[in-house]
């Protein structure tokens, strides 16, 4: 038997006792809770999945793949699989905290051609950009309310921050500290900013040990700020980056 996740080293439970079982258990565990972004990449083999949380094809520029308006306006219809109404609350609060200062709202499937499916998977995971039918975001128990919101962006048309190219600017990228085979998640790409500034404190901001082989950051930050890769909030530049993209104007709707 083995246990592999995260950070944690693959490695046989040998016969020396609960308590290597339980550090290896405690720390997969502590991984998943900390990056539920990352599992669908780590546990699942029949999804192509970039940066942790990204289902391919995702080599789109946002501004490519919006969700269409209707009447002049946004409003994207959803459904929440039956496997996940016991967390509806969370994604009626991650929907909320998308739309209250943007300009894109949701609504419950009617019989619009296009929508959201709330899916239930292992981790978190997403499409970037509007792509057309029923467009399946995949929601694990462990994805918190910020986790919803950062996938019900993805699906709007955002990348993450941390793929941005003056990225070196403001974050190193510690190539030795990365799981082998997943540095291509830390790969920079060309793509709209609307001349917002690069923001580590965003909601698409990757956090400081995604990725990590050794529970070191695979990311620090050359600047002092507020924490990295926060869940809680979008963030004024979040905010302005929807307005931009959706064309409802950058300070304002």
């Amino acid at each position: 038997m083995s246990m592999c996740i995260g950070h944690v080293q693959c490695s046989p439970v040998t016969n020396h006792g609960n308590e290597v079982f339980g550090d290896l258990y405690a720390n997969a565990i502590k991984y998943a809770q900390e990056n539920p972004e990352t599992l669908e990449a780590i546990l699942t083999f029949d999804k192509a999945i970039i940066e942790g949380d990204i289902i391919m094809p995702s080599d789109r520029n946002a501004v490519d793949a919006v969700w269409p308006a209707v009447k002049g306006n946004v409003s994207v219809a959803f459904v929440i699989h039956p496997d996940l109404v016991y967390m509806t609350d969370r994604m009626l609060k991650a929907m909320d905290m998308v739309s209250e200062h943007a300009c894109v709202s949701f609504h419950k499937l009617s019989t619009e051609p296009d929508y959201m499916l709330f899916y239930p998977s292992k981790g978190c995971a997403s499409y970037v950009g509007y792509q057309g039918g029923e467009q399946k975001l995949y929601i694990g128990p462990m994805c918190n309310v910020g986790n919803v919101a950062h996938e019900i962006l993805h699906a709007l048309g955002f990348h993450h921050e941390h793929t941005r190219l003056d990225r070196n600017e403001h974050i190193q990228v510690i190539e030795n500290n990365i799981q082998t085979g997943k540095h291509n998640n830390f790969n920079m790409k060309d793509g709209e900013t609307f001349g917002i500034p690069y923001d580590t404190t965003s909601i698409m901001h990757y956090g400081g040990r995604y990725f990590s082989i050794n529970g070191l950051p695979t990311i620090k930050l050359l600047k002092q700020s507020s924490k990295m890769g926060q869940r809680t909030h979008l963030t004024p530049q979040d905010m302005k980056r929807i307005r931009g993209l959706y064309q409802c104007g950058l300070y304002g709707l």
